[in-house]
């Protein structure tokens, strides 16, 4: 059962059809037919929460302290209120370093980020970009059907997207 693309359609639809061939069923067929219907329902539910948990593990990834988090942490508010009030009252020099140019070992404002953070921005903006662009693709794909089970992802997306 495969579709245009030359790929399965449906992973089960042997199962949907066996039942029209009593002649060849032994006994058990009915209730194997049943067990392996619920299996592969299982089965494909499983694989979805499988592939939809990794990508909230990513999300938890890049929100985590080593992902943005690590950026935002660079300055508390209070830090950051107190040293532009410092900053204002002592004059700001004509050198070209921004480097320990602010009071308190700060850099001077306007230079807070670290420039050797701009690689992993970088970075960090393109996994987000890429997680984006897999969540639309996912949104779009055809439900998958298994039997008389639909799965729509958008049903487990609820799930991290809040």
């Amino acid at each position: 059962m495969f579709g245009p693309e030359g790929r399965p359609q449906h992973c089960c639809a042997w199962l949907g059809v066996a039942s029209s061939f009593p002649e060849c069923a032994s006994p058990i067929v009915p209730e194997e037919v049943t067990k392996i219907g619920r299996d592969a329902v299982l089965y494909v539910e499983s694989l979805i929460k499988s592939i939809i948990g990794g990508l909230e593990g990513l999300i938890n990834i890049l929100d985590s302290e080593g992902g943005f988090g690590a950026l935002e942490a660079q300055l508390l508010p209070e830090q950051a209120a107190f040293y532009l009030n410092d900053t204002s009252r002592v004059s700001i020099p004509t050198s070209k370093s921004t480097k320990g140019g602010g009071a308190v070992g700060f850099p001077l404002p306007g230079h807070e980020s670290y420039p050797e953070n701009n690689s992993a921005i970088k970075m960090l903006e393109a996994a987000m970009q890429r997680l984006t662009n897999l969540f639309s693709v996912l949104k779009d794909k055809e439900p998958i059907c298994v039997l008389n089970h639909v799965f729509f992802y958008s049903r487990f997306f609820k799930f991290i997207m809040v």
